[in-house]
């Protein structure tokens, strides 16, 4: 499976011990359509989603 953002392989996750338990990346939005790897997910997804609901916290105060 292949990033949708930085378009690299996204690497399984595996146990301390090397087992894999996922390969399915993480969930892109709001950035992009489909699958990110663990880099991208940290890097510019979550503080996207961060970002977005600060904004929305900021937009009920204002409108509450």
């Amino acid at each position: 499976m292949i990033c949708v953002i930085c378009h690299k392989k996204i690497e399984p996750d595996r146990t301390t011990d090397g087992k894999i338990y996922w390969t399915e990346g993480n969930n892109a939005q709001p950035v992009g359509e489909g699958r990110c790897c663990n880099k991208c997910n940290i890097n510019i997804v979550l503080p996207m989603r961060y970002g977005e609901l600060e904004l929305q916290e900021m937009e009920d105060k204002k409108n509450g």
